[in-house]
């Protein structure tokens, strides 16, 4: 039989040199393009994030807004997210699989996955408290929200943050971020708001022209905005009447919303949609042809009972402001 015969130290230990020459080689090769591939993934996440929290954000809006401290509330229903900064001492983020569990049915990711990035370390998260902003005299409330990944060496550099007064992001080191600027989603809001407004207004204003239009004894002492409580038309306090053939209900016991599943619903009456009457912030608009402030017959005070009749429609702001458009009938 022949002797078997073993590898030497010396021959162990050439190859192991030459496999770390390898290695290295590889890994100079490699290294950048797994570097890169995971700054990819990082962005590609945190885009999603943004997306998966602004989706929440539009439909909770008012709620969310209304909280003053730095937290997101979007309802019982949904959960809350509170900000997840970096660790005192270690500059690392302590987020887990349930820091974005409350937009994780948004994101194309489970929430277990989602919250670390490409390098595989967890992401921070900042939240400013509610901040604020004037437009046309209306104050409207937002918060900002920023997603931060420590990046290639796994901390948050000391410059990072997100500014609780402006909004703004500032990124140091190799860290990558992305921001959800509660600025421009506010604005946004508002002028959808106004212009849900403002449509109403104007289909309202389009309808009391048609009535007195159609009306054969059209007459300018009649007020072609509504007619009672669905049946009936309330009662005139001096000479002025409500126009007796009108399917739009009136508001004498308080506004009521533009779109209701009960009774005559308004926003039916004036040939719009559901969409037409909701706001910015999800809340449906509401209607007052009766009240104290509106021009209508049934108004206590006499100089309110006479021509030109109005009507308002009207939203409440995050915030508890009111926003609200007069609807003047035209002859």
């Amino acid at each position: 039989m022949k002797r078997q015969r073993g590898f030497t130290l010396l021959e162990i230990l050439v190859a192991l040199v030459l496999i770390g020459g390898l290695y290295s080689i590889v890994a100079d090769s490699f290294g950048p393009a797994l570097a890169f591939r995971a700054e990819i993934e990082t962005k590609e996440k945190q885009k999603d994030l943004r997306a998966a929290i602004l989706a929440a954000y539009k439909i909770n809006a008012l709620q969310v807004d209304a909280e003053a401290t730095a937290k997101l509330d979007f309802g019982a229903a949904t959960g809350v997210m509170t900000p997840v900064v970096p660790d005192a001492t270690t500059s690392r983020c302590n987020s887990t699989d349930t820091t974005f569990l409350p937009v994780a049915r948004f994101s194309q990711s489970s929430a277990g996955v989602i919250f670390r990035d490409g390098y595989g370390n967890p992401m921070c998260l900042y939240i400013t408290p509610r901040q604020s902003l004037t437009i046309s005299g209306s104050t409207i409330f937002y918060h900002s929200v920023a997603v931060v990944s420590p990046g290639r060496d796994g901390v948050v550099h000391a410059s990072t943050a997100l500014d609780d007064t402006t909004g703004d992001l500032t990124l140091g080191g190799d860290d990558i971020g992305v921001l959800l600027d509660g600025r421009i989603l506010a604005q946004s809001r508002y002028q959808l708001t106004i212009d849900s407004i403002k449509r109403a207004a104007e289909a309202y204003q389009a309808y009391f022209s048609v009535r007195y239009q159609t009306d054969p004894a059209r007459s300018i002492s009649v007020n072609y905005f509504a007619c009672g409580d669905d049946t009936t038309c309330p009662p005139a306090a001096a000479s002025p009447t409500w126009d007796a053939g009108n399917g739009m209900p009136t508001t004498c016991a308080g506004p009521i919303p533009m779109f209701r599943t009960t009774g005559i619903s308004p926003h039916t009456v004036l040939g719009l949609s559901e969409s037409d009457v909701t706001d910015g912030y999800g809340n449906v608009l509401t209607l007052d042809n009766c009240g104290a402030t509106v021009r209508n017959p049934a108004n206590a005070d006499p100089n309110m009972q006479t021509p030109p009749f109005t009507a308002v429609i009207s939203t409440t702001l995050p915030g508890g402001g009111t926003l609200s458009q007069t609807a003047v009938g035209q002859f």
